[in-house]
């Protein structure tokens, strides 16, 4: 995430890989990149796909 997906994105909607980056991708990219929080610090209390899209952003980036 960090060194393929993100330096392709800059928090607008329709950018990046597909032209579709989507409100959970996009927060995301925001604390991680625009506010420096750690990963631990990217979540939400989403109960919607938002929080599987986050929880496979971060799982994702703790596996590479």
């Amino acid at each position: 995430m960090d060194d393929e997906l993100f330096p392709l994105l800059d928090g607008t909607p329709v950018n990046g890989p597909g032209w579709c980056t989507r409100q959970a991708i996009r927060e995301v990219w925001r604390r991680s990149v625009q506010q420096k929080l750690s990963w631990e610090q990217t979540g939400c209390h989403a109960d919607t796909t938002e929080a599987i899209e986050r929880t496979l952003a971060i799982i994702s980036s703790t596996l590479y």
